[in-house]
């Protein structure tokens, strides 16, 4: 569960980009939506029939992320999540989005799910093979050269070289920065 193997890929649509040209704060926690859900569906949780049948899903709780850089319309975004705390009846996933072309880190992210009794309206244990749904289907994915060439491109590389880092738990994802130069061109890429 300490790297990276699953990743959901998408590309930057149109309608994701913003005013400024590049894709909007809010596309890569679509992007950590949809790697969740796939994570989920994949571990054989999370789908329609199961959460009807059982009434047994997941609710977000927590969600923090930092942005590291821009992406624009039509790039290739690999969203890779992996497990990283397992309670008793709450998880963490963490995320890295990578620019699939040029391994440039767009942005970090973690977030808390709830294991959730819908009919009862409350939280409830996790399944008693949760971990060991998660060890196989990390185990379904191993590291591959294509992701871990030597460059820091893959996402545990990148995070253990200190390159980038996950959003702390307790800190807070909003944070204000002071913008260097003048504001960029609209629809420009940055040099």
């Amino acid at each position: 569960m300490q790297q990276f193997r699953f990743v959901s890929p998408a590309t930057v649509r149109f309608a994701e980009t913003d005013a400024n040209g590049h894709m909007s704060h809010v596309s890569p926690i679509l992007y950590m939506e949809q790697a969740r859900c796939d994570y989920l569906f994949a571990l054989g949780l999370f789908d329609s029939q199961r959460i009807g049948s059982v009434g047994m899903t997941f609710v977000l709780a927590r969600q923090a992320i930092d942005y590291k850089a821009q992406a624009y319309f039509q790039e290739r975004i690999d969203t890779y999540a992996r497990v990283n705390r397992i309670g008793n009846s709450s998880l963490d996933i963490d995320y890295l989005l990578r620019n699939r072309d040029t391994g440039v880190v767009i942005a970090v992210g973690t977030s808390t799910l709830v294991y959730f009794d819908a009919r009862a309206q409350k939280s409830a244990p996790l399944p008693d093979d949760f971990r060991e749904r998660v060890e196989r289907l990390e185990a379904s994915f191993p590291l591959s050269k294509r992701f871990c060439n030597g460059r820091s491109y893959c996402a545990s590389c990148a995070i253990k070289e200190g390159q980038v880092a996950l959003p702390a738990q307790k800190k807070s994802p909003f944070r204000l920065s002071a913008r260097k130069g003048p504001p960029p061109i609209l629809g420009s890429k940055p040099k």
